[in-house]
């Protein structure tokens, strides 16, 4: 395997991770967190998320979502701009 395949394969890994782990970290939100504020919890936060449903979450978990968030994007960005500095083509990485 060439030293060019490698980089993409990395790449390309990097940019699935950070997607997965942005999408996982909205479902998870979506699925547990509640739909109505329980000040005795903190989660007082309203957010909308995964397509417009409305939860309340702590101001840690609310700064937990932002930094995956940002992380997986730019994670996401970096990969995709990297392949595209290695000119990559689908017919010519893999012959």
């Amino acid at each position: 395997m060439t030293t060019k395949r490698i980089i993409v394969v990395v790449l390309l890994s990097i940019f699935f991770i950070s997607l997965f782990a942005h999408v996982g970290i909205e479902l998870s939100y979506a699925s547990n967190k509640p739909p109505s504020p329980q000040t005795e919890t903190g989660r007082v936060f309203r957010i909308t998320i995964n397509h417009g449903s409305t939860v309340y979450v702590s101001q840690e978990e609310l700064q937990r979502l932002h930094s995956v968030q940002t992380a997986a994007v730019c994670a996401m960005l970096a990969s995709f701009i990297g392949i595209g500095i290695l000119k990559v083509s689908v017919r010519n990485i893999w012959n």
